[in-house]
């Protein structure tokens, strides 16, 4: 489940890619969640909750799948200047679908903290589209959002170019799932292909693949090497209010 908009061209820029660390957690939870407000899948499994109440349980959720990332995976971010612009969820290779175990306690913590509203629809959808997670190693794209009024100007780019990169030079895929039509022809631009369409819970699922590869980079889309920032330490996530809770 993911979203990323490109409406237009990007100026020639250089911008710095970030491991997401604890202390980056919340702004990055805060980002995704808006980011996701109006995503189709988000609409099908809230139906009927207004943008605030989904945003309220998506930080809820997000927040126990990055505390899981944090710790495993490979999830980063991309800066405008002193904020997060961008934020991914990405894991690295035979690590993702996640342990039973490990999805019972990412579960409690969504019920204890936003209620089982919609519940019954998410676990359809988890459910139908790990049938088809590739069995062969690859980076997994789960999550990648770019915050509101800077969607489409190379910050969610400058993520999955950092991804390729890295996949390309472990020689294993990328793959994502993603709901929102207007996302696969970008993905196909980075090299993505459709390898199966689905209707899920009411709504049209891509699942797509990136073999590896070289990864051409644009001179307006130049991606520096990731670099660990010093942040103040904040905490990681939020609940429903956006107060904070346990989670990592």
């Amino acid at each position: 489940m993911l979203t990323i908009a490109t409406t237009r061209r990007t100026e020639h820029v250089e911008r710095e890619v970030y491991p997401i660390i604890r202390g980056l957690c919340r702004e990055s939870v805060q980002l995704l969640a808006q980011a996701f407000r109006e995503d189709p899948l988000v609409f099908a499994i809230f139906a009927g909750l207004s943008g605030d109440e989904r945003v309220k349980r998506l930080m809820v959720a997000f927040a126990a799948e990055l505390s899981v990332c944090v710790r495993r995976g490979y999830p980063l971010c991309v800066r405008d200047n002193d904020r997060i612009a961008a934020a991914a969820i990405i894991h690295y290779p035979q690590t993702y679908p996640l342990s039973r175990l490990e999805q019972v306690k990412l579960l409690s913590k969504m019920v204890r903290d936003a209620g089982s509203y919609g519940l019954g629809r998410w676990l359809v959808y988890q459910s139908e589209v790990e049938k088809y997670h590739p069995k062969q190693g690859h980076y997994y794209l789960e999550l990648i959002g770019v915050k509101p009024g800077l969607q489409g100007i190379g910050f969610g780019s400058t993520i999955l170019k950092e991804m390729i990169r890295k996949a390309n030079e472990d020689r294993v895929g990328c793959y994502l799932e993603t709901s929102n039509p207007r996302n696969v022809p970008l993905y196909e631009r980075f090299g993505f292909q459709v390898m199966r369409e689905k209707v899920i819970i009411g709504v049209n699922t891509w699942f797509m693949w990136r073999s590896p590869g070289e990864l051409q980079m644009d001179s307006d889309q130049a991606c520096r090497k990731v670099k660990i920032p010093q942040p103040k330490p904040v905490v990681c996530a939020g609940n429903a209010e956006g107060k904070p809770h346990r989670s990592v």
